[in-house]
């Protein structure tokens, strides 16, 4: 995180060191991973996606953000607005990349370990589910929500939105000639290309041919 302000390597020193031990520890040891994977690798994975969730290629957009942060930072309540929005970032990078690796039964341990450390930062808590299909259809841990980082971080109206609600709707072209040409847009599909794009900003990522009906 060198490449940041030191304004924004202070406020991350005093987030991931107290706390950085205890989220790998759930993540790795608490958590089932669907393949194992190096806790090397997930540390320095983390650290890229914060850089490239603050550090964005656009110049224009981080002079904007430079100097929001530094008018914000002049009063006792715009610090803790800064802090807020530091904590979500931080949360958002932790659960897509330590939370990635995990089943999907398992993201619950980590999202319970998040919420101990920064409850004021995270999304409002699902209601405890009473049936495996209720489990299924609720939405309230991190990862079924977007911090719309692609906006401006510090905006004052940050909040978190599930990814169902930055779904546009789908509109049936006129003609097509395959079947594959289609493409529903889902929650899943939203979030995974948002995803893409934030940890290789600036550049192409390819992908193979999208299944019937918008499978990626």
């Amino acid at each position: 995180l060198q490449t940041l302000n030191e304004v924004d390597q202070e406020f991350m020193k005093m987030l991931l060191e107290p706390n950085l031990e205890s989220i790998i520890d759930v993540a790795t040891k608490q958590c089932r991973q669907v393949i194992t994977v190096d806790t090397n690798a997930l540390v320095i994975s983390c650290f890229r996606f914060l850089e490239a969730l603050l550090h964005p290629v656009d110049r224009n957009l981080r002079a904007n953000e430079r100097a929001l942060q530094t008018e914000l930072l002049q009063t006792a309540e715009g610090k803790l607005t800064v802090e807020l929005r530091m904590k979500r970032v931080v949360i958002f990078a932790l659960v897509w990349t330590f939370g990635a690796a995990v089943e999907s039964e398992s993201r619950l341990r980590l999202d319970t370990e998040l919420r101990r450390i920064w409850p004021d930062a995270m999304p409002e808590a699902p209601p405890v589910p009473t049936t495996a299909k209720e489990s299924k259809a609720m939405v309230g841990q991190v990862v079924d929500y977007s911090s719309k980082m692609e906006d401006n971080m510090l905006s004052v109206d940050r909040t978190w939105v599930p990814w169902s609600r930055m779904v546009e709707a789908f509109k049936m072209p006129e003609s097509f000639r395959r079947i594959e040409e289609l493409y529903v847009p889902t929650p899943h599909s939203v979030k995974y290309g948002w995803i893409v794009q934030a940890m290789v900003p600036g550049s192409h990522a390819r992908g193979g041919m999208r299944g019937a009906g918008g499978v990626i």
